[in-house]
């Protein structure tokens, strides 16, 4: 039955592994991480705002020619 039940020193020397691992992982894996993840979402951000802005700006766009052809079919009759 030892291979069903660890002995309290394997139980210890697993802890003081993971808490290094943990440790270790938190200083120099998971700032740049988040900063890079961050970046990302700034520049999803960013870029739906971008999408509106086109997109209005098409609106306007499409209003002001629909104005033309209006002014162009009055001027025909």
């Amino acid at each position: 039955m030892d291979l069903m039940t660890p002995s309290l020193g394997l139980i210890f020397w697993q802890s003081v592994i993971f808490l290094i691992s943990f440790i270790i992982l938190s200083k120099f894996a998971w700032n740049p991480i988040n900063k890079l993840l961050e970046k990302r979402e700034k520049y999803i951000i960013d870029s739906i705002n971008n999408a509106e802005k086109a997109k209005e700006s098409l609106k306007k766009k499409k209003i002001k020619k629909r104005k033309i052809l209006k002014k162009i079919e009055k001027m025909k009759n």
